[in-house]
């Protein structure tokens, strides 16, 4: 188990204690420590994946139910290291979901820039 599942099995052990329990990321849990709710919409696990209905009526996979991942600086450059175009790349994907032209920029984002809500 990864020091992620451990941290949220924990928070999941010590609030998950009524039918609408929040866990340490704020999102509500039930008894049997599922997502009851994301985004103000009910959640329904396909395959055993979170999922909600979308604006179009489709589902929605929840793709980090339990908040970002776990930072590590490993791929992180210093912001000396971006230019002005990368951070525009950037900034537009966050913004808009994908980025223009569907390139995406050979050096990896730093962690202000990502939006794990998706």
């Amino acid at each position: 188990m990864s020091d992620t599942d451990h941290r949220l099995a924990n928070a999941l052990d010590s609030s998950a204690t009524g039918a609408r329990a929040q866990g340490a990321t704020g999102i509500p849990w039930d008894s049997e420590k599922t997502i009851t709710s994301w985004k103000g919409k009910p959640v329904s696990y396909q395959d055993g994946k979170p999922c909600y209905r979308g604006d179009g009526g489709h589902w929605v996979r929840i793709w980090f139910p339990h908040g970002a991942p776990v930072f590590t600086k490993t791929p992180e450059l210093p912001e000396e290291a971006y230019n002005a175009a990368t951070k525009h790349e950037y900034a537009s994907a966050k913004q808009h979901g994908s980025f223009e032209g569907g390139g995406m920029p050979e050096m990896p984002p730093r962690r202000e820039w990502c939006s794990w809500d998706f």
